[in-house]
């Protein structure tokens, strides 16, 4: 989920800049309409890699014994980065902004 939201940041930022260089002439609008379905198409691929993931994640889990219990107490062994992953998050957050107030 980390590398879609990423993907995410990275595509906003990339589609600033086609945005600029196009206004200035310097990309033209052939080649801006190819990079916007590129883009989509990528993001739609990572969308659908992140649906299958958690389709198998939950198909692996209802195939256990006991499905859902074994699997949380699985999960309270492990480390938890959710502090680590919201400061990420927020960071991403504020990158968006900071594209959206420079642009």
């Amino acid at each position: 989920m980390k590398a879609y939201l990423l993907l995410w940041r990275d595509t906003a930022f990339q589609t600033k800049k086609a945005i600029l260089l196009n206004w200035d002439g310097r990309l033209s609008n052939t080649d801006f309409e190819t990079f916007k379905q590129a883009t989509k198409q990528e993001i739609v691929l990572a969308t659908e890699r992140v649906e299958a993931f958690v389709e198998k994640q939950m198909k692996q889990i209802q195939s256990r014994k006991k499905g859902i219990e074994k699997v949380v107490s699985e999960w309270d062994l492990q480390e938890i980065p959710w502090n680590t992953y919201n400061h990420q998050i927020s960071k991403i957050k504020e990158q968006f902004n900071e594209l959206n107030g420079n642009f």
